[in-house]
């Protein structure tokens, strides 16, 4: 089973998650709240629209990190994106225990997680598959 682990592969997913995840949270935030104002900020990140988009841009960078974890992985991509997902998940409740949120809200955050990060690495084996010849 360890041979089949990419470090690698792993470290560079979960970093395109955390940046690509912040990223889209920062140009959800700025867009939403119309400028710099803190007030602002924080009174949009607590409504839902903000919620629902913000899970949609989660939902993307998870995808595109179990996508690169995927095409970084030597042995079975679906491990190693399988633990992306997982390390996704810890830093979830980590996050869920710390914020209040809506309990749809933190639901919607745990079970994405994993399965997101599968489809990328499946999007990733499909690519494969078809490139290669038949």
């Amino acid at each position: 089973m360890m041979k089949k682990v990419s470090i690698k592969a792993i470290v560079v997913g979960l970093l395109a998650l955390l940046v690509l995840d912040s990223a889209g949270e920062l140009l959800l935030v700025f867009t939403m709240s119309g400028g710099l104002d803190g007030d602002a900020i924080i009174a949009v990140k607590q409504t839902s629209a903000f919620l629902v988009w913000r899970s949609l841009v989660t939902i993307i960078t998870l995808a595109v990190a179990g996508y690169f974890t995927a095409a970084l992985s030597r042995g079975n991509s679906y491990v190693n994106a399988g633990i992306v997902g997982g390390i996704a998940i810890l830093l979830t409740v980590l996050a869920i225990a710390s914020v209040d949120m809506p309990l749809w809200y933190s639901v919607i955050a745990l079970v994405s997680q994993l399965p997101f990060t599968l489809l990328g690495a499946y999007l990733f084996q499909q690519k494969q598959n078809k490139a290669a010849p038949q």
